[in-house]
């Protein structure tokens, strides 16, 4: 894969972004592989965004700040049922 970088920007400036990694596993325990993409910034935290259902469209994304595993921050984008 080739490597992609990005910056963002933020409440705390711009943050130059790591490489990007594409990948497949199922995230929600349904069975079914699920479209993952995840992006380490230079500072060690961890953006990662989910496509559960498939559409396109993510439908989970998490925020691991010191990039220990453990997210600090989630967001889901896809109604509740």
């Amino acid at each position: 894969m080739e490597r992609l970088s990005s910056t963002v920007r933020g409440e705390t400036g711009a943050r130059q972004m790591g490489e990007i990694h594409e990948f497949m596993a199922d995230v929600d325990g349904d069975g079914k592989d699920d479209y993952v993409v995840a992006e380490r910034a230079e500072d060690g935290s961890i953006i990662t965004a989910a496509d559960l259902d498939g559409d396109g469209i993510f439908d989970v994304v998490t925020y691991d700040e010191d990039g220990d595993g453990v997210a600090e921050r989630s967001w889901e984008t896809r109604p509740q049922s």
